[in-house]
């Protein structure tokens, strides 16, 4: 036993019981970064489980759970991942057995892909954690619009108690002074910024890919007449996740015609307008879509070939409408643009040899489909198409195969 616990009296070791149940109740109730048994195991075994270095002390852990709680719930994503690697340098190995981790934050997002299945299998759904625009909300905050006037007022209740718990190694019942102010602040909050709060709860289920709870909270933000209208487009992301591309059309469309066309040129919006064009064309809503498409950025900072991708999107637009002049003209930069097994020029090429066939310009599409062929064997439904054109059905429509 370290020799600073055979000085404590059994008074300071009933206060430090009642202390770690209270930081696993309080751990509980705020789903945040402690394991509930690993806080219990400390007064209930210290003796046994317990080895501190020389400068450490039995209070100081203690100190260090109630304050890093607290920062974290009162300063966002940030710190909690922070203080997850904090947590696991100063313990782990001090207690046996035990690592503490943070149940929001110890994973990183994927670097999995976030564009939607270009080739029409969408029952795959987004990998929405790598979109930007999700990345981007999964890290921030509460945008200050959300915000009551009196969140300065309550943010300075929540310095205060973080404070008494700092003290509440010299002073233990300092710990439960800020432990209740905090808790009052947090009550409090939920009752002035409804909004605000809906938004974090966004962000956390998000993090734990809980689609439809986040789904949920957004809905609630949304209904304040100050909120962003991006977060449609967050909507639409987890309906994709959840496989429910009606939903996530009817959340993109919403805000593709709410908002002015000025605010679309975002580079971090481009996956979602990419999903917005994809599902348009699904659901035969090209005129819609035709007003975001010219929209997309062709900035590199949005993705690699962003111009490429453009034109194609255009040729495919013009073509689902018919103008067909338009969509040879968008195909053709695409393939002036990129190396032939460069995935927006086989794209490109393929939907122009559907054109060529559309006007009946039947040895134009053998060419094209043998030139995709022999770049990329396997590609789509080539192979059959070229089956197809050695047997001519008069009544076969190639916007049918589009």
């Amino acid at each position: 036993v370290h020799p600073a616990e055979k000085k404590k009296s059994p008074k300071s070791f009933v206060i430090e019981g009642f202390q770690g149940f209270f930081y696993a109740f309080f751990c509980q109730t705020q789903d945040k970064c402690l394991s509930v048994k690993i806080i219990v195991i400390i007064p209930m075994h210290r003796i046994d489980t317990l080895s501190l270095p020389d400068k450490s002390t039995y209070a100081s852990i203690y100190l260090q759970t109630a304050t890093s709680m607290a920062i974290i719930k009162e300063f966002g994503p940030f710190i909690d991942f922070l203080m997850a690697s904090i947590y696991n340098e100063c313990i782990n190995g001090h207690f046996e057995g035990s690592i503490i981790m943070s149940k929001s934050s110890a994973k990183k997002p994927s670097s999995n892909t976030s564009r939607s299945q270009k080739r029409g299998n969408r029952n795959k759904g987004v990998e929405v954690i790598s979109n930007s625009l999700i990345s981007q909300f999964i890290t921030s905050d509460a945008p200050h619009e959300l915000r009551s006037p009196l969140y300065p007022l309550q943010a300075s209740l929540g310095v205060l108690g973080i404070l008494l718990i700092f003290f509440s190694f010299r002073i233990p019942l300092a710990f439960f002074a800020g432990a209740l102010l905090l808790i009052i602040r947090r009550q409090w909050r939920k009752k002035t910024d409804a909004p605000s709060v809906a938004y974090r709860e966004a962000i956390q289920a998000l993090r734990r890919k809980q689609h439809s709870e986040c789904i949920e909270a957004l809905n609630r933000v949304m209904e304040y007449p100050k909120a962003p209208p991006f977060l449609l487009m967050v909507i639409a992301s987890c309906h994709l996740e959840q496989e429910n591309p009606a939903a996530a059309y009817d959340a993109y469309h919403r805000y593709f015609t709410s908002t002015p066309s000025s605010e679309w040129n975002n580079p971090v919006y481009w996956s979602s307008m990419e999903n917005y064009l994809l599902l348009s064309l699904e659901k035969n809503q090209a005129s819609t879509a035709m007003s975001v498409a010219q929209h997309l950025s062709e900035s590199e900072e949005a993705r690699p070939d962003a111009g490429a991708w453009k034109s194609y999107y255009l040729g495919r637009l013009s073509f689902k409408l018919q103008r067909f002049d338009e969509a040879r003209l968008h195909f053709e930069s695409v393939l002036n643009q990129q190396s032939p097994k460069a995935l927006p020029a086989l794209d490109a090429a393929y939907y122009l040899s559907l054109l060529h066939w559309q006007l009946g310009e039947i040895e134009s599409t053998q060419q094209q489909l043998l030139l995709i062929q022999r770049q990329s064997p396997g590609y789509k439904n080539v192979s059959l198409l070229l089956e197809i054109l050695k047997k001519p059905d008069p009544d076969f429509d190639p916007a049918y195969i589009e």
